[in-house]
């Protein structure tokens, strides 16, 4: 069950825009169809549509994605970064991810434009003398939501999740709706004292400088007394590609969590997630895809969290 319904959720990637909708859609439908009533935590932000990158090495096209909030031009290879370092990158630059083979884009410039490449292509540009690079962003209002399922008075325990993505994300996140998918339809009673949140927008949106978890934080905003009440708060992202494990780091949990008063409710958050060292080989690509999941591994997810819930 876990497998397909990974699968359903990677027809509509990337789950951005229209996509995300339909993803959304689809979960309603599916607590629908299994009589799990639900509510909806609606809010409308500016999202990227990414229209066009085009990218040059002396006159020969490069395979490339946008990675950036705005449009503009790239020209030379000066600014050419690894998109894992910890700096700044508002500033026009090419990106690439040295742990990563195909195109993938774990971080996104906010003010400047910015293309990513695949460190395969690395070569070509080093060698090539006039690099010419272009990409086209609109920015575009979209609806989105926090699909609520469960105790919404006073639960013991808040469960996330996200069901948007960038390119492919079978890890990245339809492994952890899989799992508190599979949770809530084996185990109704959960629901007598827990509250699952599949939220939407967890990715993109125009908040600066955390451009991640806009969707987490529309929950907080308005049900910020829930995140008080509650005993744990576990955030399901990233599962089935390894063994899972509980991630408390301030660091970790705030990547995964990036909420504003995550301070106050740090000591009993968790990210729950698999191998995040190996997750960064496939990070926001579309090598994120089935055969990264293991079935064992999903299973085990499953039963980790269920044990946390009991």
């Amino acid at each position: 069950m876990l497998y397909k319904l990974i699968k359903t959720l990677l027809q509509f990637s990337p789950r951005q825009l229209n996509n995300e909708t339909r993803a959304g859609k689809y979960l309603l439908s599916f607590l629908q169809k299994n009589n799990f009533p639900f509510r909806l935590n609606q809010f409308t932000f500016y999202h990227p549509d990414f229209i066009k990158a085009v990218l040059l090495a002396d006159g020969r096209k490069i395979a490339c994605q946008p990675a950036s909030f705005v449009s503009g031009k790239i020209s030379g290879k000066d600014n050419l970064f690894s998109s894992m370092a910890h700096i700044n990158f508002d500033l026009p630059h090419l990106s690439f991810n040295p742990h990563c083979p195909d195109i993938s884009v774990p971080v996104m410039a906010s003010h400047y434009p910015a293309l990513a490449i695949s460190k395969n292509d690395l070569p070509k540009i080093l060698k090539a003398k006039k690099i010419d690079g272009n990409v086209i962003v609109n920015r575009v209002k979209h609806q989105s939501q926090n699909i609520l399922v469960g105790n919404l008075t006073k639960p013991q325990n808040l469960i996330f999740s996200h069901y948007d993505s960038i390119n492919t994300g079978a890890v990245d996140n339809a492994s952890g709706v899989a799992v508190s998918l599979k949770l809530i339809l084996n185990n109704s009673k959960l629901l007598a004292k827990n509250l699952f949140i599949f939220s939407g927008n967890e990715e993109l949106s125009y908040d600066f400088p955390i451009y991640w978890g806009h969707g987490y934080r529309m929950f907080e905003k308005k049900y910020f007394r829930l995140m008080q009440q509650a005993k744990k708060i576990l955030v399901v992202d990233c599962v089935g590609n390894d063994k899972p494990q509980a991630y408390t780091s301030a660091y970790w949990v705030n990547e995964g969590f990036p909420v504003k008063n995550l301070k106050s409710v740090l000591k009993k958050t968790a990210l729950i997630a698999g191998d995040l060292d190996k997750l960064m080989t496939v990070y926001h690509s579309r090598l994120d895809n089935l055969s990264q999941i293991n079935r064992a591994h999903l299973n085990q997810a499953y039963y980790y969290l269920l044990n946390l819930l009991k």
